[in-house]
């Protein structure tokens, strides 16, 4: 079982995954549990979860389901952030439980040849450099690091936690995820997207083009990839309008 916390109250249950080389401590800034039940669940090799799980957006998923079983929900919808959202994508395949998809800094496409070689080329730098990697990638998710030092830091000394292992195999198994920019592009896939203007890894251009038949449900924010700490309140009044 995934590690897991119950915070906050409500009727309305929100599932919440976060990102590569994150864990559940980056929604405390968002303070959502004011208005919503949030089950915050730390993925597979990250946080104090295991690595059971690890290799495969399906598999994360799978162990996620378990969670919200054993919680006996009914019905609930989820927030993810970068990674966090693959899996909430493929949750929504495998559990006809899940509602709404909300997809923070995340994206529908699959991983270009080039990516998944960049992807590969991780798995292997942190085999033996992995603080290295952490705090070289970490501050490129900001649009403007040096405006977020302290919160740059924190993420920084949290990644350094996660085990090259861990950190390997998930990277992995976001290369291997499947597309779903038909599904998107069409309406079928109904999904709520906070893109970032100047994410480096979310194209705002593609997410423009895949999001147009529903724009109802896409909205921009003046940040790079880490959208929940560069415009907190406006993330927090997204979310808040999406839930209720």
């Amino acid at each position: 079982m995934l590690h897991y916390e119950i915070v906050g109250e409500g009727n309305k249950t929100v599932v919440c995954l976060h990102g590569f080389l994150e864990s559940t401590t980056m929604w405390n800034v968002l303070e959502l549990d004011q208005f919503a039940r949030l089950i915050l669940i730390d993925l597979p090799g990250h946080g104090k979860s295991g690595l059971e799980g690890i290799d495969s957006m399906s598999e994360m998923a799978e162990k996620v389901k378990q969670v919200v079983s054993k919680e006996n929900i009914e019905s609930y919808d989820v927030i993810g952030h970068s990674m966090g959202g693959y899996v909430a994508l493929m949750l929504k395949d495998l559990d006809e439980r899940c509602d709404k998809i909300i997809l923070m800094n995340s994206n529908v496409w699959s991983d270009s040849e080039q990516k998944k070689e960049d992807r590969k080329r991780v798995a292997k730098l942190v085999q033996t450099k992995k603080e290295r990697f952490v705090s070289e990638a970490i501050p490129n998710l900001f649009q403007a690091p040096e405006n977020y030092p302290e919160q740059v830091a924190e993420l920084v000394e949290e990644a350094k936690q996660i085990s090259s292992e861990a950190v390997a195999r998930a990277s992995i198994a976001m290369s291997e995820r499947y597309d779903r920019v038909e599904w998107a592009y069409s309406g079928a896939l109904e999904v709520y997207v906070i893109q970032g203007i100047n994410d480096p890894i979310a194209n705002v251009d593609s997410m423009r083009r895949t999001m147009v038949n529903q724009m109802e449900r896409y909205f921009e924010v003046h940040t790079g990839h880490m959208a929940h700490l560069e415009a907190t309140e406006e993330v927090r009044e997204i979310l808040r309008d999406v839930l209720s």
